[in-house]
């Protein structure tokens, strides 16, 4: 895959440029648009067609887990990954349900997000505990 495009989602801006900073270290990943909503990462994602969204889970104007669940089905070529400040562990089975790929605790970002993502760019799956154990 040359260039994949990205959609970041997140209602913190603080915590979208962390993400982007840990984005920037690979020169080939672009962020294609953002987000700050679930009803608006819908449209985004269905506009600009990216090829990973990366979505908080807890955010005002829809949540990440529904909005992930409208973009897969709405988009299924985009991969989803959930990130969140909660511990979501007792969410996993519920997301793997709703098409998510991965979901990354934000604790753990730091060192696990360039991981899931390109574990989810080649078409595999990504699920980490706040512990950084699989899910």
């Amino acid at each position: 895959m040359s260039n994949p495009r990205i959609l970041l989602v997140d209602d913190k801006p603080k915590v979208g440029l962390v993400i982007r900073q840990i984005l920037a270290q690979k020169s080939e990943w672009e962020v294609c648009g953002e987000a700050s909503s679930g009803n608006d990462a819908v449209q985004k994602a269905q506009s600009l067609k990216p090829d990973l969204a990366i979505l908080d889970i807890a955010m005002a104007g829809g949540d990440g887990l529904e909005a992930g669940r409208q973009i897969h089905s709405l988009c299924p070529s985009t991969a989803i990954l959930l990130v969140s400040l909660y511990d979501a562990s007792s969410l996993m089975t519920r997301m793997k349900e709703n098409g998510i790929q991965g979901f990354v605790p934000k604790s753990l970002i730091g060192t696990e997000l360039i991981p899931a993502i390109e574990a989810l760019l080649s078409g595999g799956t990504y699920f980490r505990t706040e512990t950084g154990k699989p899910a």
